[in-house]
């Protein structure tokens, strides 16, 4: 690997070879105290106090009534991984404050991605007075301003890029991205600004999160990876010790998908909840509705669970061959703009919940930006 780097102060100079110093200078990674957290990132201190996020203390103290009223509260999520494991992170929590929480994931086809007022309607009509997004709503104005009108309260919470317009009416706006926004990492995934929520709830309320928070974390590594967020900072952190709960998980229902992907837990690598559960979870939102991964990542009975991952297991299966298919016809059809500086393809047999990574895909073939 190249001769150590004798820059680097006492013995940690054998450990850093200067062809990683170089790598990771070379994507700003510089300094020695940079490189060691890199290289060796830890949980204690390596996570900044999740109260600094703008709004996270008007939304920890609105679930802090909300548990103390005994409120029926709903998490409303995304049909994506990050979202999915976002709801099932805020469902164990508020279970564990005594709540009985319910889920929302809206579905792909008939609503589309975020918040909605047919839903909120559906849900205050079921007796809920407290809807907490995760993984979505940032863009939700007038969603915010119907439930504002209508006595329905909202908490958002979400990591998505800020658009010019802010949903005020909601009760509170939790994050990081937000202007002025004092915490520190910018990056986290939709689950890690669901766990910051958890985080400052249990100082709050001197409750710790299911004995130790940390059993949450084979969640929020599996929506940092899934989501595609840089492994850098706080993500490298949460990432990493979340691989760690996820090898000895207690959920059945993340053991079933590992039998069921042919992983083994106890070399669970990030690329495993990439590319082997990440696909099987996100069929079923791509194919038929992401309920059944939440159903999956919340079992409680192995029977069900194992059930429901080969069920999982057939839709991607299903996913592969559309996907397969439509990659055919777009490419087919390409050839014919193959001098545009841009690929702009559509056909309505080409399901919504397969076209993005078909552009992906075309995307890297053709060198240039591709709609689909």
């Amino acid at each position: 690997m190249g001769v150590p780097d004798t820059n680097v102060p006492g013995n940690e100079a054998a450990a850093i070879p200067r062809l990683v110093r170089e790598l990771l200078r070379r994507r700003g990674i510089a300094d020695d105290d940079a490189v060691r957290h890199f290289l060796n990132p830890s949980y204690d201190g390596g996570l900044a106090d999740p109260l600094l996020m703008s709004g996270m203390g008007a939304a920890v103290e609105r679930i802090m009534k909300a548990i103390a009223d005994r409120e029926q509260v709903a998490i409303y999520g995304d049909y994506d991984i990050d979202g999915i494991v976002s709801t099932a992170l805020m469902l164990e929590i508020l279970q564990h404050h005594g709540l009985r929480p319910l889920a929302y994931i809206p579905d792909r086809y008939e609503e589309g991605y975020g918040l909605n007022v047919p839903a909120l309607e559906r849900l205050q009509q079921q007796g809920v007075s407290l809807v907490i997004t995760v993984d979505c709503g940032i863009t939700s104005v007038a969603e915010a301003q119907w439930a504002k009108d209508n006595g329905l309260d909202l908490v958002i919470t979400d990591h998505h890029d800020i658009p010019e317009a802010l949903p005020e009416a909601a009760l509170a706006v939790v994050n990081p991205k937000l202007p002025g926004d004092a915490y520190p990492f910018k990056e986290l995934a939709g689950v890690g600004v669901a766990f910051a929520v958890v985080r400052a709830l249990q100082q709050r309320t001197g409750i710790p999160a299911l004995g130790r928070e940390k059993w949450l974390l084979d969640l929020v590594a599996l929506g940092t990876v899934c989501d595609v967020m840089p492994l850098v900072g706080e993500n490298r952190v949460l990432a990493k010790y979340g691989l760690i709960v996820a090898s000895k998980t207690r959920r059945v229902g993340l053991v079933a998908l590992a039998q069921s992907a042919g992983v083994d837990l106890d070399a669970l690598r990030a690329y495993h909840l990439g590319f082997m559960f990440g696909p099987r979870l996100n069929a079923a939102g791509r194919l038929e509705h992401a309920n059944y991964s939440l159903e999956l990542i919340t079992a409680t009975d192995p029977v069900e669970a194992q059930q429901i991952a080969f069920y999982l297991e057939e839709l991607n299966h299903q996913r592969k061959l559309e996907q397969a298919r439509i990659v055919a016809e777009a490419d087919a059809l390409a050839t014919r703009y193959s001098g545009d500086p841009v690929l702009v393809l559509a056909d309505s047999g080409w399901p919504h919940g397969v076209v993005g990574i078909v552009a992906s895909k075309l995307a890297e073939k053709w060198g240039k930006p591709a709609l689909v």
